[in-house]
């Protein structure tokens, strides 16, 4: 299935899910979780994606005696933080109004002591009033946050103190929202090329489509990836996670948060995007693409197949999908990914592994694993394709489960299920071809990949609760 499909099954079957990760200890011998809250940081992220993604109509409120923002005309509204000086992002708003003509400027303030310092600071050209319903808007943490309406009422971007607060990306989005409401706009502005790191919402002043297709795929989630297996300040793993590692891009998530997961320019160069001379080339992107998919960290390596999943063919498409079934179409997208590389061999069945591996399969057999598919017959599912998917092993695959008649030694979720089907892997005839014919989790990248191959049946749909950290310790094999 291609990634097209997987945007139309989506829009279909996608129920609006929440991205959350939950807090348990994890059993002494395995890294510590962070914290379930998101990161004051992350948390603004979070809320800059989603409102690019959904284009939220701000509540009308009072300012000055007129309604706001005002339909027809684009606007900088401030919403204030309780009892703080809200003069500095009065002016930053204000600025954005004298700089581009047919833009307004407000404040929106919590309560009447607020409003009264808003009043209090005197300055010129912009207006506001007590807000209660946009106070409800915008989360307490991230405030004072500066949002920038469009002239249908829609907040499209929003930006918070410390989290990429950038007045030259404000004038972009400006200018963009402004060149809407021309009859005839003029062609958009096209920023010179730069080595500097800027980051996706730079891009995204532009390009929201594009971006929002980047945001369902699983390279806008890499370096939380990392974070859930507490890895996300490991040098050996960061720089294939984030953006410009090491070449003036992300250095660490307080100061280039903006910066963080497989973003725009992991991919389009900085100096070669909207260069006139030396622009990026078909050539140029299988080179960014192998520095890190290679053997040890990552099980999918096919360039030309993986460019179907990430070249932006699904742009458009992206236009209309809510922030909310984002974890849907990402999880849609591992375990295609996922399917697509074990298609590259041969499913043998598990019996094919005790030989070998008499410990582990031991070991195996205690798990509900081993039981998945008598799961499906108590419920009388075992014949429905889209239940075997995740209860046998390799349906629909060469080798794979047709029936518990045809291939017993392939029903339930039995050792090619994770470690991708053995057909390589029993005809080796060398070291190498024995260790790089299966998935292992003992070098390298062990979490990482593990983590994909899991979560492509314990998704957001099938299983919103799955834990990773105490999943593992019940099925690892302990004794190897």
């Amino acid at each position: 299935m291609n990634r097209s499909r997987i945007f139309a099954l989506a829009l279909v079957f996608a129920p609006l899910v929440l991205w959350t990760t939950q807090a348990e200890d994890p059993p002494p011998d395995e890294p510590k979780k962070p914290p379930a809250e998101l990161r004051p940081l992350d948390q603004a992220w979070e809320w800059q994606m989603k409102v690019i993604c959904d284009w939220p109509e701000l509540p009308a409120f009072d300012a000055g005696g007129a309604k706001a923002p005002a339909k027809g005309k684009p606007a900088a509204v401030v919403v204030l933080a309780a009892g703080k000086d809200p003069a500095d992002a009065l002016r930053h708003a204000a600025g954005i109004a004298r700089r581009h003509d047919g833009f307004a400027a407000h404040w929106a303030a919590p309560d009447a002591d607020t409003a009264k310092l808003a009043a209090d600071a005197k300055v010129e050209g912009v207006t506001g009033g007590v807000a209660p319903d946009i106070d409800r808007f915008v989360p307490v943490p991230l405030r004072p946050a500066l949002l920038l309406v469009g002239a249908d009422g829609h907040v499209r971007f929003a930006h918070f103190p410390g989290a990429h607060w950038d007045p030259e990306l404000w004038a972009v989005e400006a200018r963009e929202l402004v060149r809407e409401t021309k009859t005839d706009p003029p062609p958009p502005d096209v920023p010179a090329a730069t080595t500097k790191y800027q980051g996706a919402l730079a891009c995204a002043a532009c390009h929201r489509d594009h971006f929002k297709d980047w945001l369902m795929t699983p390279h806008s989630t890499a370096l939380h990836e990392l974070r859930i297996i507490s890895r996300d300040e490991d040098p050996k793993c960061i720089g294939c996670h984030v953006a410009g590692w090491e070449k003036g891009g992300f250095s660490d998530r307080a100061t280039h948060r903006h910066l963080a997961d497989v973003q725009c320019e992991a991919c389009h160069v900085p100096e070669k995007t909207h260069s006139a001379t030396a622009p990026m080339g078909s050539k140029d992107y299988p080179v960014q693409c192998a520095g890190c998919h290679k053997a040890g960290f990552s099980f999918f390596q096919d360039f030309n197949s993986a460019m179907g999943y990430i070249a932006h063919a699904q742009a458009k498409g992206a236009g209309i999908i809510p922030f909310s079934a984002r974890q849907s179409y990402i999880d849609k997208i591992k375990r295609e990914m996922y399917l697509e590389t074990c298609a590259s061999s041969e499913y043998v069945g598990t019996d094919s592994c005790t030989t070998c591996h008499e410990k582990p399969h031991a070991q195996w057999a205690t798990t509900r694993h081993a039981k998945a598919f008598e799961t499906l017959v108590k419920a009388g599912k075992e014949a429905e394709p889209k239940c075997q998917k995740c209860h046998t092993t390799g349906p629909g695959l060469k080798g794979g489960f047709e029936s518990a008649a045809k291939t017993p030694d392939r029903r339930d979720v039995g050792c090619e299920s994770c470690h991708g089907p053995g057909g390589r892997h029993v005809a080796a005839k060398t070291p190498e071809e024995y260790r790089t014919s299966i998935f292992r989790f003992d070098e390298n990248c062990p979490t990482c990949v593990v983590q994909r191959i899991c979560r492509s049946c314990h998704d957001a749909d099938n299983d919103p609760d799955f834990d990773l950290f105490p999943a593992l310790q019940r099925v690892r094999h302990r004794d190897k």
